[in-house]
């Protein structure tokens, strides 16, 4: 799928999970916003992805983009994740 454009109806998903693509994400505004639309009230969310302080990923990686979790939380929040 597209996380910028899901298939899904309004607060038609009970859960939604990502491993190792968040990092890998451009526009996290979008993305978390179409996550907040699609996923029902009360639902699920879990996201694993790159630790932007271990030692792998502060090696130079042209199609990383690696957030801190204060920026990942912020804009989660904002979306209502």
């Amino acid at each position: 799928g597209n996380v910028y454009r899901m298939p899904f109806e309004d607060a038609s998903v009970e859960a939604i999970f990502s491993i190792a693509v968040w990092h890998l994400i451009s526009d996290s505004e979008t993305a978390a916003h179409e996550l907040s639309r699609v996923l029902k009230p009360g639902g699920h969310f879990l996201i694993v992805t790159a630790d932007p302080l271990h030692p792998v990923w502060k090696k130079s990686h042209d199609h990383v983009i690696l957030r801190s979790e204060t920026e990942l939380s912020a804009v989660w929040t904002k979306h209502g994740l």
